[in-house]
């Protein structure tokens, strides 16, 4: 019942009043035969029918203490943890019967430990078609020109989206040099239920908005946004107009503005804003709470959320600190050259866990 092992081995499922129920389905599924599954599905209680018809015949308690064994020991082994815990997050209903085709991969003897854990990756990247072959010739070569998986979309192919960002989190604790336990108990929590977030805003604000919270980080601004929010403020004090509509700007005026908003609002193309790139993993809570807010504005409250002990993963803080990114001058705007660093570096983790599948 403790939380880190039940959502490490159950996904998302909220914690039942009789956990070892859950666990004696799994163990049910991993050793039952194909006739005995017939046979015994068609009872009431099909699993305790079972073992109690084993019971009797005084075969089945070395099992059930094996497979427990088992579970423990993947808990305390962090790559299978990681690994293990995030195929039971994306698994869906599927969960116990994927469970017990790994507990039953490791009961065959001629199995080794890294055989397993290849097996592990090799069923990530591979489950769904999630990542095709002409992908990984391209991320194998350091190409990440033209790769399928970055034109995934957060309303076409939102599944394949939440797994990547979900391998891209498990591999940067896994494989990508961190070797830390990744957080499932707070990941696969149901309460709080994990969503896809835009990293640039989906979108665009209108004036009144944008000068709000330009106004609230001027001291960050860059000087050519620092003289053109001037400008601005020059003839908002000198008009008396609305400025919450692009129709009250002179065409000068509206040149001046858009300058502005190509800063802050750098894709206009809604395939852009809509695909992988875009996109990274957040808490609903979370996800709420900040709207669809200015990266930087998104970048303070993440930073909030923190500071008040919120989980956020990894790679979703890699993308608002700009870790990535070679030229962090700019730290208020998620621009293209950052949109290419994220790229780079998602198709560098997928790169080093396909090297693991092939050696």
């Amino acid at each position: 019942r403790r939380g880190s092992f039940w959502h490490f081995i159950a996904g998302r499922e909220a914690i039942p009043v009789c956990a070892m129920d859950y666990f004696l389905d799994v163990h049910y599924r991993t050793y039952a035969t194909a006739e005995e599954m017939d046979e015994y599905n068609n009872n009431e209680f099909p699993v305790f029918s079972w073992i109690e018809n084993r019971l009797d015949k005084g075969e089945i308690w070395d099992d059930i203490l094996t497979t427990f064994d088992r579970l423990q020991g993947w808990y305390d082994d962090t790559e299978c943890y990681n690994l293990i815990g995030y195929h039971m997050s994306v698994a869906g209903v599927a969960r116990k019967n994927k469970l017990a085709e790994l507990l039953r991969l490791m009961n065959d003897k001629v199995t080794t430990a890294y055989q397993f854990k290849s097996r592990l990756w090799c069923s990530a990247i591979n489950d769904g078609a999630l990542i095709s072959d002409k992908d990984k010739a391209k991320i194998l070569s350091n190409s990440t020109e033209g790769l399928e998986l970055f034109d995934y979309s957060y309303d076409k192919n939102y599944n394949n989206v939440l797994r990547i960002l979900s391998l891209v989190n498990i591999s940067q604790y896994t494989i990508g040099g961190l070797k830390r336990r990744f957080e499932f108990e707070k990941f696969n929590d149901p309460e709080h239920p994990w969503n896809v977030e835009h990293i640039s805003p989906q979108n665009p604000k209108n004036n009144e908005e944008l000068f709000r919270v330009l106004d609230s980080v001027d001291s960050w601004l860059p000087d050519e946004i620092q003289t053109l929010l001037g400008y601005l403020r020059y003839i908002d004090s000198t008009n008396e107009r609305d400025f919450t509509s692009l129709k009250a700007l002179s065409n000068e005026e509206r040149v001046t503005f858009e300058q502005i908003k190509e800063k802050i609002l750098p894709f206009n193309d809604s395939d852009v804003i809509m695909t992988l790139p875009n996109l990274t993993l957040l808490t609903e809570h979370e996800n709420k709470s900040i709207g669809n807010r200015f990266f930087f504005e998104k970048r303070q409250k993440l930073q909030q959320k923190q500071e008040e002990g919120h989980y956020i993963p990894q790679a979703t803080w890699n993308v608002f600190t700009k870790w990535h990114s070679s030229d962090a001058k700019s730290p208020l705007f998620w621009e293209e050259s950052d949109r290419e660093a994220y790229k780079s570096s998602i198709a560098k983790l997928l790169k080093r866990v396909l090297e693991f599948i092939k050696t």
